[in-house]
């Protein structure tokens, strides 16, 4: 048995494969009669390691109770102002495989939909775009992305998109940017401008899984996309694919064609000890030692790579 395996990056989208059961209400012929339910609350534990097998024990018997979610009272996320609203399901995996789904904040009013058509370092470059995009009958804006890395060497704006539309729903930003693609802006893509970075509600929706390796007698492992580099692959098809309990992104990695290879890894990975991408020198990478993992480490890594003929 092995939880599923830490995705080293590669996969598209992060989908969970549990649902917690929401409270229901069940309509009749002549009106709609609240059903009872039972729920389940959690407050800020454990508090140390000592409590853990208590805190495990107490999960297994809430999964036992036929309740209608379990969800946690304790310290709230520090994600958008304080106060949001904020709710937690949690639900055993296995015995050592805890899963918890945390949902907080609303939709902001501000934010929107919109489709980046394109992403330039220099303004020059961007107005050059936005103009071409207004002759074609478009009403292009330009935002200027000042936040960099705090490793980034480099001072200055990171560089400038170029933009197109404002939508309250998906569905029209997908619409505009089929319209880009056909006229040959191949690189448009729909964006939601609260995932920005700027000062937002949210919504923010948080998915956890907490392995305590003294209870779970399964494995940990990472796992490419398609099992090579490149390529993309869903998460729910590589957890299909590795027959997992529970799979979880590990990375950031190349999406488009304009940025590189798909499925190229940002930073260096080695898997099974083998080097599968190389260092992007002075990235912060994640160490984990074989076998307990004891060591485990969060480092600035570089890599130097000779080829022979």
């Amino acid at each position: 048995m092995r939880v599923g395996r830490v995705l080293m990056v590669l996969a598209l989208a992060l989908v969970v494969g549990f649902a917690s059961t929401a409270a229901f209400a069940e309509t009749k012929k002549r009106g709609s009669v609240n059903k009872p339910f039972d729920v389940g609350l959690i407050g800020d534990f454990p508090y140390a390691p000592e409590q853990q097998q208590e805190a495990d024990n107490l999960l297994e018997e809430l999964n036992g109770e036929q309740l209608a979610f379990i969800t946690h009272d304790r310290t709230e996320l520090p994600l958008g102002k304080p106060g949001l609203e904020e709710t937690r399901t949690t639900r055993q995996v296995v015995p050592g495989v805890v899963y918890t789904k945390v949902e907080r904040g609303r939709e902001s009013k501000k934010d929107f939909y919109t489709v980046d058509v394109t992403f330039e370092e220099d303004p020059k470059s961007a107005k050059t775009v936005a103009e071409q995009l207004r002759a074609d009958g478009y009403k292009p804006r330009i935002a200027r992305v000042a936040d960099r890395a705090t490793d980034d060497p480099e001072r200055g704006p990171l560089g400038y998109l170029v933009r197109a539309g404002k939508f309250t729903n998906e569905a029209g930003a997908l619409k505009l940017e089929a319209r880009l693609e056909a006229d040959g802006y191949a690189d448009s893509r729909t964006v939601y401008t609260g995932e920005d970075g700027g000062k937002t509600t949210g919504p923010w929706v948080v998915h956890i899984l907490k392995v305590n390796p003294d209870r779970y007698d399964g494995t940990l492992e990472p796992e490419l996309a398609t099992g090579i580099v490149p390529g993309r692959e869903l998460l729910t098809s590589i957890s299909a694919r590795t027959d997992s309990l529970a799979a979880i992104n590990g990375g950031y990695f190349v999406i488009e064609a304009s940025d590189g290879t798909p499925g190229d890894l940002a930073g260096i990975s080695v898997l099974d000890g083998g080097l599968v991408s190389e260092a992007v020198d002075g990235r912060t990478s994640l160490v984990l030692p074989e076998g307990d993992g004891e060591g485990a480490d969060v480092a600035a890594l570089s890599d130097n790579l000779s080829a022979g003929l």
